[in-house]
């Protein structure tokens, strides 16, 4: 699990509950959007919609602010992933995480286009089904 609070906490109540051991992995945390931080899409429309725009276009070229640059992003939850695979080899994995890190696992899976990575859609709460091959390789499932 992330453990920011609002995995963590789900994450802890669940393997208790479960008698499942928890792993707190850094490296699922969300995307840090420095300056942006905490304000909603509509918000930043009023102070910053050139950037905003420019971050939805490409996610890779532009950064928030003092945020977390993407590419470090889906490194950290590559390594992570690929962690937790070397771990657990051929064991299911729960792993609970935040909207960017469901949506950048999709993307990769799906092979879709660095610029593509907003347009996977993650609903709130959902719940999704990725294979980890050898080498590192997401396959939805």
């Amino acid at each position: 699990s992330s453990p920011l609070q609002r995995c963590a906490r789900f994450s802890e109540e669940l393997a208790q509950r479960l008698s499942l051991p928890l792993h707190l992995e850094p490296g699922l945390q969300e995307l840090h959007f420095g300056d942006w931080e905490g304000h909603s899409p509509a918000q930043l429309m009023d102070t910053d919609a050139e950037g905003l725009g420019l971050f939805w276009a490409d996610p890779y070229t532009f950064t928030p602010p003092n945020g977390e640059p993407v590419i470090n992003f889906s490194a950290r939850v590559l390594d992570a992933v690929q962690r937790l695979h070397q771990a657990y080899d051929g064991e299911r994995v729960l792993v609970v995480s935040h909207g960017g890190v469901m949506r950048l696992l999709l993307a990769q899976a799906r092979g879709l286009p660095r610029e593509q990575l907003l347009q996977v859609v993650v609903g709130h709460g959902a719940l999704l089904s990725v294979q980890v091959a050898a080498g590192g390789l997401l396959t939805e499932v």
